[in-house]
């Protein structure tokens, strides 16, 4: 069998792919498949997030994933057209230098790293029809391959000093198979195996519920 390795920080979510939970050649990896110029799509990567607050029955579905958009300028804007910093997937938000404060949304995913957004955080002033709403940074991989495979999940904190910490839950087809929470530097993980036809989905979802399963994302 082969295996999926799905590496997470606690601010972000990885993972790869291969055929026996400790020793396989690996199929997937979110660190080392990363595209460093922001191509959405590349050695099957992509990177959107989900908007938890605006889901009626606030239970995720795979067609509520949204693509985060690169338009080529690496100029993250309030109009929302380009999600691409040239280094970071990220959605807009108001710093001291645009609006003489920092504001939400903290929406971002790096190579080894990512955020969610919580309720707590207002939306930055400068977005048309503002909004004050809980997002997940997922990283999605569309399989290329199908059969029985393992799927390797881990979490860390990054910033231990302050905070209730994250939840990364990966979801296959929509299906939740996992779920790890932490607020600690010291890497948690977890091995599920899944078998998998051409097509299929596997999200890694980071959220802003920490241990006490609150929503704020202070520190995550």
């Amino acid at each position: 069998m082969r295996r999926i390795q799905c590496f997470g920080l606690l601010l972000s979510g990885l993972f790869a792919l291969s055929a026996n939970p400790a020793f396989a050649e690996v199929f997937a990896d979110s660190e080392a498949g990363w595209s460093a110029d922001g191509t959405q799509g590349e050695n099957g990567w992509f990177y959107g997030w989900y908007n938890y607050t605006n889901d009626d029955d606030q239970s995720y579905s795979p067609e509520e994933f949204d693509p985060f958009l690169n338009d080529g300028s690496e100029f993250v804007d309030f109009d929302w057209l380009n999600h691409w910093d040239g280094n970071v997937w990220r959605l807009y938000r108001d710093t001291p230098d645009t609006a003489g404060a920092n504001t939400g949304p903290w929406t971002r995913i790096a190579q080894s790293t990512g955020h969610p957004n919580g309720e707590n955080s207002p939306e930055a002033i400068s977005v048309d029809e503002p909004e004050i709403a809980e997002h997940w940074a997922i990283r999605r991989w569309v399989s290329d391959r199908a059969g029985d495979l393992w799927v390797n999940s881990y979490l860390a904190a990054d910033n231990v000093n302050c905070g209730n910490g994250t939840s990364v839950h990966l979801f296959h087809n929509g299906t939740e198979v996992s779920t790890l929470t932490t607020a600690s530097s010291t890497e948690i993980g977890t091995s599920v195996q899944r078998t998998l036809a051409v097509g299929d989905t596997l999200d890694l979802a980071l959220t802003p519920v920490g241990l006490d399963e609150g929503r704020g994302d202070s520190c995550d």
